[in-house]
């Protein structure tokens, strides 16, 4: 694609509140229901690692249907301009290395069929929750109304801020794990984003670096992949190791030198397993083979290619998922290595792997609106299967920690908890995501898959409909929305399962009375 900038039709994107506020009283229309279908992206870009810019001309090739007059899409590294609204005293460490660092993104050059368009930005007011601080923006683009398909072009420029996370830069890594470049986006709020396209990834580094690109290495500065979007992550060297298991091949990448405990299998005093604190190859080893053989034993399909799994510089997620890739955090089995604890994490890592691995087929069965929850419900069972296959039970932190309650290390960690990944440990069923880094809960904060799995586990409580429902989940081919109807969950009842996040909590601290009744006191 030729990058030179042309004469036309120019947006730019630099999103202070006060814009978008004039953009808000421009009185645009909310927009209507879209069925646009992105098939094709092409993405050339040019990024200098060492001051966060990055450059990109895209090209997408679009199905629409005829009634269509606009196309929407979804900026969300226009996101880097704020500092997270959910930020505080405790978390800032986890999304800045140092001070607050800012960047943005700007749109330019739009181009439909080759001819030159105004772009709209949506007001805030007609995006619900999502808060440019966690989502960035939309855009409206018009297109000739009667139209099949067209051809969408343009000019991207991101500022990568230094930070912590899926777009960032820390030290000599540079990630772009997110959607970096502008979505179509489709469904009647713009909810839809999750399609099967394929996405062609031309990079030009300033500086040396290897380059992975949806979980693949970059050959010739070039790839080709499907999924939502591509996934970019760049350092100076990428340390790979293989894991092999039944004939599958999963490989881990790290930007450091892989540790290696001498003997990780001999145990130590009082249980606790000789493991240096660096070593995360073998727990993330056992991860993988164990996600695998679980797999194999329940019939689930996998992908082929298998996902990667990359170390990244993350502080709110230990474990989540971008195409072609598993991410976990390069602090991951930093803790005592003591059996019950690392499984809390290795199941974590296990989760994420698997929601990756039934990803491709959740966003063929349910589509690019559900395709997020649904995959995480998927994976959660899997990874209740797996524990009970390899039977383990098990405790919370302050089940194992309990005892040693008078330490007041142990006893902040139990009731005043300054780690992150604290849902890892605590095993919270809401499971609460305040930054909302994972770009299925950016769009449309909604409930996880854990707590699906309780309220249905508690609604089927007692009948075959909750094997059933699992066995369908894992093997068939039908939505999970049609499943759950079919186990006699209605529409209007998961729908108010997913807003969970969302619903205000409506509750009150009144007197407590003792009367006695009988021998008893109530």
């Amino acid at each position: 694609m030729d990058s030179t900038p042309k004469p036309g039709a120019r947006l730019g994107l630099f999103l202070a509140l006060a814009v978008m506020a004039q953009v808000g009283q421009s009185g645009v229309a909310p927009s209507s229901a879209t069925a646009a279908t992105p098939r094709i992206y092409d993405v050339n870009a040019r990024i200098d690692p060492d001051t966060g810019l990055v450059r990109a001309a895209f090209r997408v090739v679009v199905d629409v249907e005829p009634d269509e007059i606009e196309l929407r899409l979804w900026l969300l590294a226009a996101k880097l301009e704020h500092t997270p609204s959910a930020i505080e005293e405790q978390s800032a460490r986890w999304i800045y290395p140092r001070r607050p660092d800012l960047g943005g993104a700007q749109l330019e050059h739009l181009h439909v069929n080759g001819v030159p368009v105004e772009a709209t930005v949506v007001p805030p007011t007609a995006q619900g929750h999502r808060d440019p601080d966690v989502a960035g923006v939309d855009v409206r683009v018009p297109i000739p109304p009667g139209s099949r398909r067209v051809i969408l072009t343009g000019h991207v420029e991101i500022r990568v801020p230094e930070r912590f996370g899926r777009l960032g830069r820390v030290g000599r890594r540079f990630s772009l794990l997110a959607p970096w470049y502008p979505l179509v986006v489709s469904g009647t709020n713009g909810e839809g984003w999750q399609h099967d396209a394929e996405h062609r990834v031309r990079i030009d580094g300033t500086a040396p670096r290897e380059w992975l690109v949806a979980g693949q290495r970059l050959v010739d500065g070039r790839s080709v992949s499907r999924g939502p979007y591509a996934p970019v992550f760049g350092a100076p060297r990428l340390h790979a190791e293989d894991v092999l298991h039944r004939g599958e091949r999963v490989t881990l990448y790290s930007p450091n030198a892989w540790y290696r405990a001498p003997d990780e299998d001999t145990p130590g005093l009082f249980g606790v397993r000789d493991l240096a604190r660096s070593d995360r190859l073998g727990p993330l080893r056992r991860s993988v083979a164990d996600a695998l053989e679980t797999q194999l034993l329940t019939g689930s399909a996998r992908p082929h290619p298998l996902p990667s799994v990359l170390l990244v510089p993350s502080r709110t997620e230990l474990a989540g998922n971008a195409p072609g890739v598993v991410l976990v955090s390069d602090r991951a089995f930093e803790v005592l290595p003591i059996s019950a604890i690392l499984e809390f994490q290795e199941r974590a890592v296990k989760r994420a792997f698997l929601r990756e691995c039934v990803g491709a087929r959740s966003r063929r069965v349910d589509g690019p609106v559900d395709a997020g929850w649904a995959a995480d419900l998927r994976a959660v069972w899997l990874t209740d299967l797996d524990a009970q296959r390899r039977d383990v039970e098990l405790s919370t932190p302050q089940e194992l920690l309990s005892v040693m309650a008078f330490n007041p290390v142990v006893d902040q960690l139990l009731y005043a908890p300054q780690v992150a990944f604290v849902d890892v440990y605590f095993g919270r069923v809401a499971e609460p995501d305040l930054f909302r880094d994972d770009p299925v809960q950016a769009r449309r904060a909604h409930a996880r898959g854990r707590l699906l799995l309780e309220y249905t586990r508690d609604a089927l409580h007692g009948s075959d409909a909750l094997a059933e429902l699992g066995l369908a989940l894992l093997r068939g081919d039908t939505a999970a929305r049609d499943l759950f109807a079919q186990a006699g969950v209605p529409a209007s009842v998961l729908e108010q399962q997913l807003q969970n996040p969302l619903l205000p909590v409506n509750y009150y601290l009144g007197e407590i009375h003792s009367e006695r009744r009988g021998d008893g006191y109530v």
